[in-house]
């Protein structure tokens, strides 16, 4: 895709994003992101990936805030954290785990603070 396409594209996505499901792509064509949008905000399940196509993370949406569980992942693909928010801050128990799968750490929180 041309770059300067490609650069008034993001450029529309960031004024108007419109219903439905949509994918955004790197310049490489690798797929960037993808879910959905409801009245211009982001809206239910959403997958994020790195520039060669493998998951970063994944969880939802309510209202352009993150909601409920997002999943991280290291390089490997292997789950890197895995983390309860509420209108877009940590809020619940969430989860960090080391590079070869073990529990790293547990922590609770309330509304952005954490405690052990």
């Amino acid at each position: 895709m041309n770059t300067l396409l490609s650069k008034l594209n993001n450029l529309f996505w960031l004024f108007h994003f419109g219903d439905g499901t949509w994918r955004i792509y790197y310049e490489n064509s690798q797929l960037e992101s993808e879910g959905s949008f409801r009245n211009d905000k982001r809206e239910g399940l959403w997958r994020i990936y790195n520039e060669i196509g493998q998951s970063q993370s994944e969880g939802n949406f309510k209202e352009n805030e993150k909601d409920g569980t997002w999943r991280t992942y290291n390089e490997n693909g292997q789950l890197k954290a895995e983390e309860s928010f509420k209108k877009n801050e940590e809020d619940g128990l969430s989860m960090y785990y080391y590079e070869n799968g073990q529990l790293k750490a547990k922590v609770n929180w309330k509304e952005g603070l954490g405690c052990r």
